[in-house]
């Protein structure tokens, strides 16, 4: 089995079947989207929450396998499926989660992750300095297990409380170094990773992510009349993703591939940090995608608190999430996107009595203007070496 691991400093790119693998994650945040759309409530809002966290974890974690183990092997891909079927389960459990679909739920996320984690036990030489790192994950995703069985045993706020605890100690695991009787904990430096694939899978989310918002604000149109105003308001979506997208790839991606590179003893705590990191960013798309259905289905209409409060979410869950990336991995200013957070909020508050749509354009302004100066920004700071080096030579 030892040919299936991927050979050290070999740089790889992401495999025809890890995108099939994504294809099931297409439809989690499908469900998740549409979940908070129809429960936009404090409680709704936090059940989704949960199930975000749930859906990210299982498919980072994969993320980490595909990262050591070549996805292009027979045995790679054998796990890869059942870990589809597996999503495709939870997936089916996200409308009636914490009801009557909770044993599916609890088979879907239990399944992929302690079979995946099995897999990479079974697989890992003993003499491979992942063996001990990979028991170590096996054995916290079991201790974990019974909290999440029993809260499909209990109901209401009980089977909440057990979900979160169990959720927060799969979030706490690599924190902790996966730390077991007997076993030990691991350290960052522990956990190879292969920079360019990684960097590569996170991208992708978010691109499946933001192709929700796409897919939605389009499905949204496709049922209603197509009056100028609602048109309008599916040109801002748009818009409003296309920013989004602008303000982490005209960036972000690059910054974080060079700084993963360069940093060869702190990849593993990097990639760790970006574990956690990322679900700030992909939090923030699904909400956009309630946004902008709440916008196309209402263009004109004054919203609720509720729906003012999803309207805000999408941009300031981003902007934080891009804030800690920037503070925590790449280590370059982020005051300006805090700002920008905060300024979203105020205009969000302020014009809270406008229209729906009127109100997106702000949000869009504020963010259109940040990619902007973002963007002229990154070009002057990328010619400015050549420039130098020009009147050097003169």
């Amino acid at each position: 089995m030892k040919s299936i691991r991927r050979p050290p400093d070999h740089e790889a790119r992401a495999t025809s079947i890890e995108l099939f693998f994504d294809l099931v994650f297409v439809f989690v945040i499908t469900q998740l989207s549409s979940r908070l759309a129809h429960d936009l409530t404090l409680g709704g809002a936090a059940k989704t929450g949960l199930l975000v966290l749930a859906a990210w974890w299982a498919w980072v974690y994969t993320t980490w396998v595909t990262n050591w183990f070549d996805a292009g092997t027979l045995v790679v891909r054998g796990i890869l499926l059942v870990g589809m079927f597996a999503g495709m389960v939870g997936a089916i459990s996200i409308p009636a989660a914490f009801g009557a679909r909770a044993w599916l739920l609890v088979a879907g996320y239990v399944g992929i992750q302690v079979v995946r984690n099995l897999f990479v036990v079974l697989v890992t030489h003993r003499e491979d300095p992942l063996y001990r790192p990979a028991l170590r994950i096996f054995g916290w995703s079991c201790a974990v297990m019974p909290l999440w069985i029993a809260g499909a045993l209990v109901d209401g706020s009980a089977r909440v409380v057990l979900w979160s605890i169990a959720l927060a100690l799969d979030y706490a695991g690599p924190l902790a170094g996966h730390a077991l009787p007997g076993l030990g904990r691991s350290h960052p430096s522990d956990w190879h990773l292969e920079p360019s694939h990684f960097v590569e899978r996170l991208e992708l989310f978010l691109i499946i992510a933001l192709g929700e918002s796409i897919v939605e604000a389009g499905a949204t149109a496709s049922r209603l009349s197509p009056t100028p105003l609602r048109l309008t308001a599916v040109l801002v979506a748009m818009l409003m993703t296309a920013a989004l997208w602008w303000l982490y790839f005209d960036t972000h991606a690059g910054r974080t591939l060079e700084r993963l590179r360069g940093a060869a003893e702190e990849r593993g705590r990097l990639g760790r940090d970006l574990s956690y990191l990322y679900v700030l960013l992909v939090a923030g798309i699904i909400v956009a995608a309630v946004g902008n259905e709440l916008v196309i289905a209402h263009p004109s209409r004054r919203l609720g608190d509720a729906e003012l409060v999803a309207l805000a979410a999408r941009p300031v869950l981003y902007l934080l999430g891009s804030v800690a990336l920037k503070v925590r991995v790449l280590r370059v200013p982020w005051e300006r996107r805090f700002i920008a957070a905060v300024v979203v909020v105020g205009a969000v508050a302020v014009g809270s009595s406008l229209p729906g749509l009127a109100l997106w354009a702000v949000v869009l302004f504020i963010l259109g203007g940040l990619a902007t100066v973002e963007a002229v920004e990154t070009r002057q700071d990328a010619t400015a070496p050549t420039r130098s080096a020009s009147r050097g030579s003169s």
